[in-house]
This record gives structure tokens, sequence and C-alpha cells, in this order.
């Protein structure tokens, strides 16, 4: 995906195109059309400079969509790199010399890391390291999704209430704190599938498909939650939980939200 500077290019949860956000061009859902669209997709090789500013290809791997968090697929990957077309043929070009990639069609890190290659690996490492081919220009982002969840069970919930208290969480960082001891200590404290249970709850909970129709009830997440809490054998945990068992009121307001958003915009 390559835009330019202003343009904005994103999908929805369900997969479709989102409204494209370019300053002072109306859009509607689903992407531009007619001249706009000619313009601004860019069918001919582009290039760094002029009007164009500087392009930036990007794109992710991991997104479970709705679902978020698989067990099987615990991370996602946002990656980008600034380049124009020029450029990223010579760059592709090197590569495949460089690797000994052979094989016709798209290059994808797959060409890289099958059988776990080290040359090939450490071609690319090459160049994303200083001095490289790509040096200054790519950018590698990681999520744990675990963590992700995690630290929004405590945002959600556990800093609100205690906000409501007269107490900030991120004051002193301890939000994150609580946070990165659930995901260190939660799976040997509940057990990995009562762990993953919490985490995928919370998930459901938080997902809402159809305006006015919660996937997850607040009483059966905080079943899930009481479970965990009698299961936990790390004090650490068990405190947490204890903590966020006390935020059933926080978790019917943050549902009420989900479901009648057009209520806090009146």
């Amino acid at each position: 995906m390559a835009v330019s500077p202003g343009t904005a290019d994103a999908t929805g949860p369900d997969g479709s195109p989102s409204v494209h956000s370019v300053p002072g061009i109306s859009a509607t859902r689903g992407g531009l059309s007619g001249a706009d669209y000619v313009k601004y997709s860019r069918s001919a090789p582009t290039t760094d400079g002029g009007s164009d500013g500087r392009w930036i290809a990007a794109d992710e791997s991991g997104w479970d969509g709705e679902a978020l968090f698989q067990p099987t697929e615990p991370y996602m990957t946002i990656g980008s790199v600034a380049i124009d077309d020029g450029d990223a043929g010579m760059v592709l070009d090197l590569l495949r010399r460089d690797a000994g990639i052979k094989q016709a069609g798209e290059l994808k890190f797959s060409h890289f890391a099958r059988g776990g290659n080290q040359r090939r690996l450490k071609v690319l490492a090459t160049a994303l390291e200083p001095g490289g081919m790509l040096a200054g220009r790519a950018s590698i982002f990681m999520i744990d999704k675990r963590f992700f969840v995690a630290a929004k069970i405590i945002d959600l919930l556990l800093e609100e209430h205690a906000y409501k208290n007269g107490i900030d969480l991120h004051a002193d960082d301890q939000a994150r704190r609580y946070a990165q001891k659930l995901i260190e200590e939660g799976p040997r404290a509940l057990g990995a599938p009562m762990f993953d249970e919490v985490i995928r709850m919370f998930v459901r909970f938080a997902g809402i498909r159809n305006r006015g129709q919660a996937l997850v009830e607040v009483a059966e997440l905080f079943r899930v939650l009481d479970a965990a809490e009698r299961r936990s054998q790390r004090r650490a945990v068990t405190d947490i939980l204890i903590m966020l068992l006390r935020c059933r009121a926080q978790a019917d307001e943050l549902q009420k939200t989900m479901l009648e958003p057009d209520r806090w915009n009146r």
C-alpha cells in the first residue's frame, strides 16, 4: 500500500474498505472514484519528491479481525518502508541476487525464512541494519496480542475504578505493571487454557457485531474472572483478579457505552 501525505486507506473490522481521508477531497465508503481514484491510486510508478512527497509502503501480518487473539497466532506485526517504485525495484533485485531467490512473483519474508536458511536471513538483516540498503527507511512494530488485551482489561476496568476512587494508575506506571504481571505470571498462575480463556472472553466482551447486541454479557465475563481468581496459584495474579472483580459497575457502564454509542454524542 502506498499513500501520499494526507491520505489514509484503511479497512474496517470486517475487512471492507473504510472511508479514505484526504484533505479537501470528498469520499464515500468504499473509497474514491472517478478522477480522484485515478489520482490517488497511482497506477504509474511512484517517485519521491515533487508534489507527491515521500511514498510509504505498509503491510500487516497476524490480524485476525474481531477475534483478535488466537493462541496459535499470538503476535501481530506492522511493517513499513519509505521507498518509491524506482528504488524498490533495485532493492528487490539485489535482495533476490544476494539471497539466491529465483521464485517469480511477489517477494515475501517466507522466501528468506523458509527452512531456517541462515544465509538468506543474513541478507535481509544486512539490508535493514545501519549502512544497509534500507537503513533509516524501514520500521517494524510487533504487538503481543495477549499483552494488548491485558492492558485493555486494566485500562477499561481497573483504571476506571481506581480513577473514581481518586487513584491514578498511570502516574507511576502501575497500570502497565499490572498488565505485565498478568502476562508474565498469568499462564503459570491459572494454567495456560484458563489464562487464554480470560483473554478470549474479554475480547468477545469488547466485540459488538451488531448495535444493541452483545457477544458476551457482563455476568458471563465475571463468571470467568471469578473462576480464574479461585484457581490462581500466584498471589500477584490473585490480587489483580480480586481488584478486577470489584469493577462490575465499570464493566456495566462500558458495555452500555459500546451498545449505545449515540447517547454519548447527544
